[in-house]
């Protein structure tokens, strides 16, 4: 890939199998500036951490011919070549993982990026073309279910959420410090929220910091707040 000028994230033209947004060994390599045979090595060495249908996809044979010819990876410099026989596929999650196992400042940097701009970029909706009646507020079980899915996965995302919160500070490297949310808090944040306080209102009352009230709107589905 040296010969390949790196595209902007934002600008990549999405992968997906069966609807969902993925990354190859190849494009994932690139971007966290590593090689693929230390991906691959990391994935062999902690194969018990990595569960297939959320974290990896191995595709041969007709699947991957499928995938292969599928419009779902036209226009990616990254798609499997013609003479792979076996690839392995890595979700968000997978991509999480080998940010882990990496532990670098340049693979949870990227990841960070690669969330927003290349995984999530696939979820957003269109605009409509005509003015659409607004969007009543989500459902307190919708809101409850985004939490508890959130609290579920803060075992496996402890290290990129502690680099998420902390990033305001200007610390780089990921903290084991930082002072998991409850799924109780959580909801009592977001419902205070919703309730007409602001993120800085709500972030003083429970001693948070306004990134973490906001990224709990967000999981709630809650429209964009001024701070």
């Amino acid at each position: 890939m040296n010969n390949l000028a790196i595209p902007e994230l934002d600008t990549l033209p999405i992968m997906a199998y069966k609807g969902v947004p993925i990354v190859t060994t190849t494009m994932l390599a690139t971007y966290y500036g590593c090689s693929t045979k230390h991906l691959r090595d990391g994935y062999q060495r902690h194969r018990d951490r990595f569960h297939e249908g959320t974290h990896v996809i191995p595709l041969d044979g007709s699947d991957l011919a499928d995938f292969r010819s599928s419009t779902a990876i036209c226009g990616s410099q990254f798609a499997p070549g013609i003479a792979a026989r076996k690839i392995l596929l890595w979700t968000k999650r997978g991509a999480l993982r080998h940010a882990k196992l990496l532990n670098t400042d340049k693979a949870w940097e990227v990841f960070e990026e690669m969330e927003d701009c290349y995984f999530n970029r696939m979820a957003q909706p269109q605009k409509p073309a005509q003015a659409a009646l607004p969007t009543p507020p989500p459902a307190p079980e919708t809101i409850e279910l985004s939490l508890r899915d959130w609290a579920e996965m803060q075992k496996e995302r402890g290290d990129l959420l502690a680099f998420k919160l902390n990033a305001v500070e200007g610390n780089k490297r990921p903290k084991r410090t930082c002072r998991p949310v409850s799924e109780a808090e959580g909801t009592a944040i977001v419902e205070a929220v919703r309730g007409g306080l602001s993120c800085v209102q709500t972030a003083k009352r429970f001693n948070r910091s306004t990134g973490t009230v906001s990224y709990l709107c967000r999981l709630a589905g809650l429209p964009k707040k001024t701070v």
